[in-house]
């Protein structure tokens, strides 16, 4: 119920919450059908996701003659799919939503959100559901909503403060793109926009997948740059990053921190900037150090 009343009390009457469970099918059905847009940010769940899309099915507004009219399912994913199999270098390919797009639907489902993925554009072609995918990579900066603020990257920077000392694993070279939460949030808005002005510039459905990034980012600059901050907070002794093996850091850390500190994702926006869309964070040291923040 905390969550509720940090919702209402900053929304006031401009929102409505509702109390479920993503393991409630039929109360995750009954919630979609009685939507126009649904947007999905609860990560990898294929079962919560074929509900979601179910319910919409069962929207009136979905037997509409009228394409532009039809409810919609918009789903957030991420770049996971394409990280390098290297950890600890920087993938040598960056992936483009539009030259590359063809290979990127063939794409195995033992990839991260791939999955997932699939089954938001296979159910919503049996249902006859519009489905489309936004896919962020690194997402940085505070979150300004009612709710947690802070993205996986805290994990990281407890670690560095338990440890006294930045780490990276391999050779530290690793390189991700990124966006800002506030752009990424502009991206949701600026697509969800397209829909109800009813736009036939957007593509739904196996055509339905969007890359959403602003800049590259490595890894050893996000190190250093934490690592200088801590210092002069005296939280830490020391900023020279440290480099630690794949097995050491999954072994203390668990497999997540090998992901996070070792992968390499490369990609490029370009549908999504062609249809008008622009990101406007770009200062990747503020993002990381908005006050408050527990990030690298």
């Amino acid at each position: 119920m905390a969550g509720f009343t940090l919702i209402t009390n900053r929304y006031s009457s401009s929102v409505t919450p509702v109390i479920g469970s993503l393991d409630d099918t039929a109360f995750l059905q009954n919630e979609a059908s009685r939507a126009s847009i649904v947007i999905n940010g609860t990560g990898q769940n294929g079962e919560a996701v074929q509900a979601l899309i179910e319910g919409l099915a069962k929207n009136p507004l979905n037997s509409m003659t009228k394409e532009s009219e039809k409810p919609v399912f918009l789903h957030i994913s991420g770049t996971g799919n394409v990280t390098h199999d290297v950890l600890g270098v920087a993938s040598p390919r960056v992936w483009n939503d539009s030259s590359d797009y063809d290979e990127l639907m063939r794409i195995d489902e033992s990839h991260t959100q791939v999955k997932t993925d699939n089954v938001v554009r296979r159910v919503g072609k049996e249902l006859n559901v519009k489905t489309l995918l936004l896919s962020p990579p690194t997402i940085l900066g505070r979150g300004t909503g009612p709710g947690a603020q802070e993205t996986v990257q805290e994990l990281w920077y407890n670690a560095i403060i338990d440890k006294g000392a930045p780490f990276l694993l391999g050779k530290g070279e690793n390189v991700w793109s990124t966006v800002s939460v506030r752009d990424l949030g502009k991206a949701i808005l600026f697509v969800v926009d397209l829909v109800l002005d009813g736009s036939d510039r957007l593509e739904f459905g196996d055509r339905g997948y969007y890359f959403v990034e602003a800049f590259e980012l490595s890894l050893m600059d996000r190190a250093k740059a934490v690592g200088e901050r801590l210092v002069k907070e005296g939280k830490i002794e020391s900023a020279d990053v440290r480099f630690l093996s794949e097995e050491d850091v999954v072994k203390e850390h668990g497999p997540l921190f090998g992901y996070i500190l070792g992968s390499s994702s490369r990609v490029r926006a370009d549908r999504l900037k062609e249809l008008g869309w622009r990101p406007t964070d770009f200062d990747w040291k503020t993002l990381v150090e908005e006050h408050g923040g527990r990030r690298c």
